[in-house]
């Protein structure tokens, strides 16, 4: 249903002469990112290991969603699609965390630092894309 009502949309919005241009989902963290940060008294301070989920694990969450979107990319030659993952993620995880910066402010909305981030990417993504 999903991708049925989504590829409707961006169809009229095309078909309308709008430039479509899809900002895909960041991953979804499944802990508090705060728990990156060691607290102040050592004694408390139990840093988590990886500051990210496994990139398996978020490959799997997101393989419907993200097949829906990269089909319609193929299927729309116009349709522009920013895909965060790149900056957010290696082979092995997603990272809550970048260059002692948090990327996110709970489980899945991202931080001040996070979207400054994202947004600095899919700026220069689109001058990159523009003639």
């Amino acid at each position: 249903m999903f991708a049925a009502a989504f590829r409707n949309t961006v169809l009229r919005l095309s078909a309308s002469g709008k430039n479509v241009v899809i900002f895909v989902d960041w991953p979804e963290l499944d802990f508090n990112p705060r728990s990156c940060l060691p607290r102040p008294v050592a004694v408390f301070s139990h840093v988590r290991p990886l500051c990210g989920v496994p990139r398996s694990q978020v490959d799997a969450r997101n393989r419907a969603y993200r097949e829906a979107i990269f089909k319609m990319k193929r299927e729309f030659s116009g349709l522009r699609v920013f895909d965060p993952f790149p900056y957010l993620c290696d082979s092995r995880a997603c990272y809550a965390m970048q260059a002692g910066h948090l990327l996110y402010q709970d489980d899945n909305h991202l931080s001040a630092a996070g979207s400054a981030y994202l947004g600095g990417k899919f700026v220069a993504e689109q001058s990159i894309a523009s003639p």
